[in-house]
């Protein structure tokens, strides 16, 4: 009975160890970080690269949800999962990603450059909020903010999918 108490004590201790030299990514924000969640696609790519001691948050889903807004972030609950996932230790980047549905709901092609560009400006300021506060939060961590690239729609554009796109906005 000692032998395997004993070695119950030396499995605990070793985990404990292994879990120290662990570092966590914290996913957060909308779907392109939900994406990352269902897929695993961001542990799978560091298990490529040989990085074995970081993975994505296991609370991932509660930190992520397709459709939310850099407007509505901190009334949402997604933000509450992510301060408290923010509490790890092992803790040591937070990848978010905001702003594209406020751009998808919010733009159309009617948008005159001032309004455009008025949209742009809040759309930037919402997300610098978000990353403001968890950088008050935990300033030890490092924040990817992930980047969105969509087409410059215009008016008669060359690429005829686009020009179809562009005339079926707003």
């Amino acid at each position: 009975m000692k032998l395997k108490n004993l070695f119950l004590i030396v499995l605990c201790v070793f985990a404990l160890s292994c879990k120290q030299n662990q570092q966590t990514v914290v996913v957060a924000g909308d779907s392109w970080a939900t994406f990352i969640c269902v897929y695993k696609s961001l542990d799978k790519s560091l298990e490529k690269e040989g990085v074995l001691d970081t993975s994505v948050n296991a609370t991932c889903p509660l930190t992520t949800r397709t459709g939310m807004h850099a407007e509505d972030w901190f009334d949402s609950s997604f933000h509450k999962a992510t301060k408290v996932a923010l509490e790890d230790p092992t803790v040591k980047v937070l990848y978010l990603s905001l702003g594209g549905n406020d751009f998808l709901s919010l733009w159309n092609n009617k948008l005159s450059p001032a309004d455009e560009s008025k949209l742009f400006n809040t759309i930037a300021a919402n997300v610098a909020d978000v990353i403001q506060q968890y950088h008050e939060l935990r300033p030890d961590i490092k924040i990817i903010l992930s980047g969105y690239d969509y087409p410059r729609f215009i008016p008669n554009h060359p690429i005829a999918e686009y020009k179809e796109a562009f005339e079926n906005m707003g």
